[in-house]
């Protein structure tokens, strides 16, 4: 899948899109949208909530890289996304990928309206391999960053585990209102910050993660911590591996 707008799209525009799985494509150098996308939209805003959600999808064993960069900012390499009263992208799962080079984070959710109603809760992103992405201005990161989170209202429930980063100058960054992520057995090794939690509101439990050397967060030769409500000890002295 390479050279359109986009790579792969699932959206809940004509009805609910849940069970899917995308697995297995290489999707690569579609300079306008992410390379895959998971996202509820309200193109329909008269249609019941029951109509509405992008849930329970994986997205797995793929490889998005070099998308989204056409113009700054066009896409991440897997995008979850949400923007209205009612919308939900939720209990999805993103594992295995290899996610490099793309003008957005490696992945990026994005909840952009305060609205309870809402639900961009429960997503795992798991065992993928993410690395060399861009910023993501919506957070905002400036620099290389490997996984970005945007709640506008609280979002809970998301995992981030088992991922291992590199050419990344954040590794993981999150500005969630309120809510608290769970990021643990990561390699946290890209060039400076392995979670970056950028609003006070939020808190990141990131206990178990390896943070490039054996001594631990901040120290010399290990990627840092930055922002307040960062939970980082206990850590692991050398990586996790998936069994």
């Amino acid at each position: 899948m390479e050279n359109n707008s986009g790579g792969v799209l699932l959206s809940d525009d004509t009805g609910r899109t849940d069970y899917n799985l995308i697995t297995g494509n290489v999707v690569r150098n579609n300079p306008f949208d992410c390379g895959i996308t998971l996202a509820s939209h309200a193109l329909y805003s008269k249609a019941p909530t029951s109509l509405r959600g992008v849930d329970n999808n994986t997205v797995s064993g793929n490889d998005s890289s070099s998308n989204g960069l056409g113009e700054a900012g066009a896409g991440a390499g897997v995008g979850l996304f949400i923007s209205g009263p009612g919308l939900e992208t939720s209990g999805n799962v993103v594992i295995g990928n290899r996610l490099t080079g793309n003008g957005l984070p490696g992945v990026a959710m994005h909840q952009h309206t305060p609205d309870p109603t809402q639900n961009l809760g429960d997503n795992l992103i798991v065992g993928n391999y993410i690395a060399g992405n861009a910023g993501d201005d919506d957070i905002p990161t400036t620099v290389p960053t490997g996984i970005s989170l945007l709640g506008t209202s609280a979002v809970g429930g998301t995992v981030i585990t088992l991922n291992e980063f590199a050419r990344e100058e954040i590794d993981i960054a999150i500005n969630n209102a309120g809510g608290t992520v769970d990021v643990h057995f990561n390699s946290l090794k890209g060039n400076g910050t392995g979670v970056a939690n950028l609003n006070p509101t939020s808190g990141v439990n990131a206990t178990e993660n390896w943070w490039g050397c054996a001594k631990g967060p901040g120290t010399p030769g290990c990627t840092s911590v930055s922002g307040s409500n960062v939970v980082s000890t206990p850590f692991l002295m050398s990586p996790a591996t998936a069994k």
